[in-house]
């Protein structure tokens, strides 16, 4: 569950600090574990600051959860608002499918915008295999793709149509688990027209197929995995590969 593994800055009433450590936060289950852990953590915080953090920490991580059927949602409160939680676990239930979810508001995750997947949706291997099949028809990836849809809209009313979306980055897609164990982001851009999006989400399938038979092939013949976030292109109609290494080579030569 790579999603829960997190890095931040933290800033609480009286310090303003840079978390190194990563913590598996799931495998903690009641509020007196995160306090008992967070004092071993920090021991120049208060003890308000440690039960004020245990707390927020421990109803954060209330909503997610764990499962073959789980879809998780990374998000911002505020772009994703309570009622369009119930929405997508609506869409999703049609589908038979779960909902997790984790509110990352008030996290500044060490990362790079333009490559990172601010919001996202995480397809676990069960599930993506389960597609791929055909198991459950297209029950399941209709869900998921109304899902991805609806998420998109939203996004784009409350960040991407506005002045705020030139100062601060969100890139919302899919984060894919393939046969192999790899992580994968597919980037739904916001330039995308509602029917390029849709286009995009039926091909990203084909990316999935060639990604899992390449982890086989891996496996015999020691081929190099293949970049880990790509893009749509809207004029060829293809997912493409991006080399961040590269591209942040460039960024810094300017």
């Amino acid at each position: 569950m790579a999603y829960l593994l997190l890095q931040f800055n933290l800033t609480t009433e009286c310090n303003t600090l840079k978390i190194k450590s990563i913590y598996i936060l799931y495998k903690m289950k009641s509020l007196p574990e995160y306090i008992e852990r967070f004092k071993e953590d920090y021991p120049n915080w208060s003890e308000k600051d440690i039960i004020n953090y245990a707390t927020k920490m421990y109803n954060k991580m209330l909503t997610v959860k764990k499962g073959n059927n789980v879809i998780h949602l990374d998000y911002f409160d505020g772009l994703i608002i309570s009622s369009e939680i119930s929405e997508i676990e609506n869409l999703l239930g049609d589908g038979k499918l779960e909902l997790s979810r984790f509110d990352k508001n008030g996290f500044a995750y060490n990362s790079i915008d333009d490559f990172t997947l601010q919001v996202s949706l995480y397809l676990n291997n069960p599930i993506v295999q389960n597609i791929l099949l055909g198991v459950a028809g297209n029950i399941v990836w209709d869900s998921i793709k109304k899902t991805s849809i609806f998420i998109w809209k939203r996004i784009k009313k409350r960040h991407w149509n506005t002045e705020e979306a030139k100062k601060n980055k969100i890139n919302f897609g899919l984060r894919v688990r393939t046969e192999d164990g790899k992580s994968i982001s597919l980037n739904l851009d916001s330039e995308l027209s509602e029917d390029t999006l849709g286009e995009a989400l039926d091909k990203s399938l084909e990316v999935i197929k060639e990604l899992n038979k390449t982890d086989k092939q891996k496996k015999s013949h020691e081929l190099s995995y293949p970049a880990d976030f790509y893009v749509f292109d809207k004029e060829k109609k293809l997912w493409l590969e991006v080399d961040v290494m590269e591209e942040i080579r460039k960024k810094h030569s300017k």
